[in-house]
């Protein structure tokens, strides 16, 4: 059985196989590797206020909807630089934007409550 972090690393792009394909040397692997999951990081809060709003549905159609086109113009991007920064950052902003799917929909005290 695999833990969270390797779950988590199997399903994110491959952008150090773009990076290198472009050029880069393993600095700017790790600078795209960062601003993907900086972007992933900074849509936390996006997904819990767009489940709350909008329900669970709609939250994993635009999360699998920004990953898959984020993969996928990853994979077709020849050499641009910065067009590779910008669809790792895409693919990592669906991850985060499907990241509250999973969580439970009522509180803790609602599903849990106190014997008396």
């Amino acid at each position: 059985m695999t833990s969270s972090l390797e779950s988590q690393i199997l399903t994110k792009p491959d952008p150090i196989a773009a990076g290198l394909d472009a050029g880069f040397d393993q600095l700017h692997v790790g600078q795209i590797i960062a601003t993907m999951y900086l972007s992933d990081f900074i849509c936390f809060p996006v997904s819990g206020i767009m489940i709350d709003r909008l329900g669970r549905k709609y939250s994993l159609v635009s999360s699998l909807s920004l990953i898959s086109l984020g993969c996928l113009l990853l994979a077709f991007t020849s050499g641009s630089k910065v067009l590779i920064f910008l669809f790792a950052s895409m693919a990592g902003a669906g991850s985060g934007v499907g990241a509250g799917i999973g969580a439970p929909d009522q509180p803790l005290s609602v599903r849990f409550p106190r014997s008396r």
